[in-house]
Formats: structure tokens, C-alpha cells, sequence
């Protein structure tokens, strides 16, 4: 049985409904150009880059800071995370398992 090399998100980010979440939780966050959210604390020094490429990979980039673990935590909370582990036992079993597990797990979360 092979092992996936790290947790899954499942969900696609919308970048203004991060903005709005962020909003919420005392982060400023301001869409400049196409795919890149810029994110400051209320000391306006830290900043973190939020980029969604157009395959829908997520990056996050600035220095490890409050902001950063605010943002990550916002971004965490938007998806549905299934371990490695749990992915494995389901994957190679049934297609429709998998699927199944994925909308439980969505919906428990």
C-alpha cells in the first residue's frame, strides 16, 4: 500500500471569500492583480502573499509572522483536510467509497 506524502485539502479557494474571512479575524487583505491576495496585520510591517495558480494550487509566501498562521489557519478552515492515512485506506478500495468519505468528512468538519 503506498503512502501519499502529505495531508489532502479538498475544496477550491475562492480568493474574495478568503478576503472576507480574513476581514473578519482583524486582517486587512487586498486583491492586486489576477490570483494574488496581499495580507497585512494591524501593525502594517508583516505582510503575507496568498497565490491560487490557474491549476488551483495554493501558495502562501511571506515571513512566518501572526498574519502568516492567521492566514493558514483561514485557509485551513475553507478546506476539508483528510490525512494521508485515511486516503489510503479508501483510495485503493472503491472509487465510490472515496467519494463518499470525502462528502462525510466535508460535512462533519
Amino acid at each position: 500500500m503506498q503512502r501519499l506524502p502529505h495531508p489532502t485539502m479538498i475544496g477550491e479557494l475562492k480568493l474574495t471569500v478568503l478576503k472576507a474571512r480574513l476581514g473578519e479575524v482583524g486582517v486587512h487583505a487586498e486583491l492586486i492583480g489576477e490570483g494574488v491576495l496581499v495580507c497585512r496585520g494591524s501593525d502594517d510591517e508583516s505582510s503575507v502573499a496568498v497565490r491560487k495558480s490557474a491549476r488551483g494550487q495554493v501558495e502562501l509566501e511571506g515571513t512566518v509572522c501572526d498574519v502568516y498562521y492567521k492566514v493558514r489557519r483561514e485557509i485551513y478552515g475553507l478546506h476539508a483536510l483528510v490525512s494521508s492515512r485515511v486516503m489510503t485506506h479508501v483510495i485503493y478500495s472503491d472509487p465510490m467509497c472515496c467519494i463518499y468519505i470525502f462528502l462525510v468528512y466535508s460535512v462533519v468538519r
